[in-house]
């Protein structure tokens, strides 16, 4: 679960990077294990309303994530399909908690270091960590945007 918690967090955090935009758009809090999406962090440990619909399609066993059946693409676009394979590539002959170590590298956890709980991280230190803090209204604008749709297609 921590390998798959970190991908998750590398990948939205490289999109962003690269886009401007994140794949996921969680909110993003320090863990004594580097930083997580808060929400998709509950809905994989079965405490979120979502969780039920992560069930159906991944099965966990203690801190073990199997694939049940395959969830398609969804709605993920080529760009963002080739973001998670490259860091699937970068990172997938290392231990988890070498890839924790590496994430515990990052500016914006540094920054926003927990402790013993969880801290958020403003969104800020994250576009500031991956040289975007010059564009932060423009993109915290778009990315408000993008919720806004989600929330009304739902």
């Amino acid at each position: 679960m921590i390998r798959l918690v970190k991908l998750l967090y590398i990948a939205d955090r490289k999109c962003l990077q690269k886009s401007g935009n994140p794949i996921i758009g969680d909110r993003i809090v320090a863990m004594k294990y580097g930083p997580v999406l808060s929400r998709t962090y509950d809905i994989i440990k079965g405490e979120d309303t979502e969780s039920e619909k992560w069930d159906k399609y991944f099965e966990k066993f203690q801190n073990t994530i199997k694939l049940r059946k395959s969830p398609g693409l969804g709605s993920l676009s080529k760009f963002e399909i080739e973001i998670l394979q490259e860091v699937h590539e970068l990172f997938e002959h290392m231990a988890e908690f070498d890839i924790v170590e590496e994430t515990h590298d990052y500016p914006e956890w540094k920054n926003n270091r927990p402790g013993d709980c969880s801290r958020p991280i403003p969104y800020e230190d994250i576009l500031d960590a991956v040289g975007l803090g010059d564009k932060v209204d423009s993109i915290r604008e778009d990315t408000e945007s993008v919720e806004f749709m989600r929330q009304l297609l739902r």
